[in-house]
């Protein structure tokens, strides 16, 4: 099939979920997500706004004629939207696609809205993703994505066999302003902690502040304004009793390890000291961490240079943006993620997976 008319069959389908099919996609979403309808439609709208008919044509076909087997992982509910297609918009014969459990919704209805338009696409429901993709690797996979834990990346490497490997491991993200930052930086770097409920790989896991103390304070606490401010149009989704209650336990050890923390429907909002840092680690679902920057920034520059290979994206402010992008410079350090700006941290172009790392290929 020519690249035109799979393009052209792409961007159809796409317009189906914008239009006729909209409902059942942002039904799919809720049901993937746990997300509210609000945020549903926020997500659905993101993913599919970077589709438009430039950037679709500008992709590389580096998978041409390839049989491509997608093992997608937990992630965000629309991920599937991106990581289907593009194997199909790059050049793929024929793409088979598994999910787990919590994006079958959409990954179903994606898959057979594009059968429809005439395209290869087999959606395979099946429970045991390893075992599905050691099978489809010896009988008829050219080239396997898959997206997972570094754990289950390095785990396929040996396991897929007779096909190319393309993998995506753990990613995270991080932000990071100036104390002064003003009032429309701290409500957009608010949005990126509560887009999506702070699931995925592009999800921010900390904030960091530089200034001093009392000026982080008043960063903490404006942010936790803004977040409340968010939660009244975009609330967080349902969370199983399991969830609640280990949300409730993280809060109170966090609480008692901070030294300003704060509360509400809308999420939290930690500022931790640096000798309690160490011990307490990300939970998401809106919950923040914020952290002090440090005398000439050391304590961020430690942290970014020790996790920069983990990092997908970074938002930052005009203050600390070049800090970020010396580090870019470093080789050494493997930092590739996008430097956004705030708010943009779940919004990544349309120019090859969300994940601007480089994947693990065999």
């Amino acid at each position: 099939m020519s690249s035109s008319s799979t393009s052209e069959r792409v961007l159809r389908a796409i317009h189906r979920l914008q239009t006729a099919e909209r409902q059942r996609a942002l039904d799919a979403v809720v049901s993937d997500g746990r997300c509210s309808p609000a945020m549903a439609a926020w997500g659905l709208d993101a993913a599919l706004s970077v589709f438009d008919r430039d950037a679709v044509a500008s992709l590389a076909r580096v998978h041409e004629g390839a049989r491509v087997a997608v093992a997608l992982a937990e992630s965000v509910p629309t991920a599937p939207l991106r990581s289907i297609v593009l194997p199909l918009l790059q050049g793929a014969q024929r793409v088979r696609v598994r999910a787990p459990r919590a994006q079958r919704a959409v990954g179903s209805l994606w898959s057979a809205l594009l059968v429809d338009e005439g395209l290869a696409c087999q959606w395979d429901d099946e429970e045991d993703g390893d075992r599905w993709l050691e099978r489809v690797s010896k009988t008829g996979a050219d080239t396997v994505v898959a997206f997972g834990s570094d754990a289950r990346i390095e785990r396929l490497r040996a396991a897929v066999s007779g096909a190319r490997l393309q993998g995506y491991g753990h990613g995270a993200g991080a932000a990071w302003i100036d104390s002064a930052a003003i009032d429309d930086v701290v409500e957009q770097i608010a949005w990126d902690f509560c887009a999506y409920d702070g699931v995925g790989c592009l999800s921010p896991e900390v904030l960091w502040v530089s200034g001093d103390h009392d000026a982080a304070l008043r960063v903490a606490e404006r942010l936790a304004s803004a977040m409340a401010r968010w939660a009244t149009s975009h609330p967080r989704g349902a969370r199983g009793r399991e969830e609640l209650v280990f949300e409730r336990g993280w809060r109170a050890s966090t609480a008692a390890a901070s030294e300003w923390f704060s509360r509400g429907e809308w999420g939290s909002v930690a500022l931790l000291s640096e000798d309690a840092a160490s011990v307490v680690r990300a939970m998401g679902a809106r919950n923040v961490i914020l952290r002090l920057a440090g005398e000439d920034n050391t304590n961020a520059l430690d942290w970014f240079r020790a996790h920069a290979r983990a990092l997908t994206s970074v938002a930052t402010d005009d203050a600390t943006r070049p800090v970020i992008e010396r580090l870019g410079d470093d080789r050494s350090l493997g930092f590739c993620g996008r430097i956004v700006a705030p708010g943009d941290m779940q919004r990544p172009p349309l120019d090859g997976e969300a994940d601007p790392r480089s994947a693990l290929v065999s």
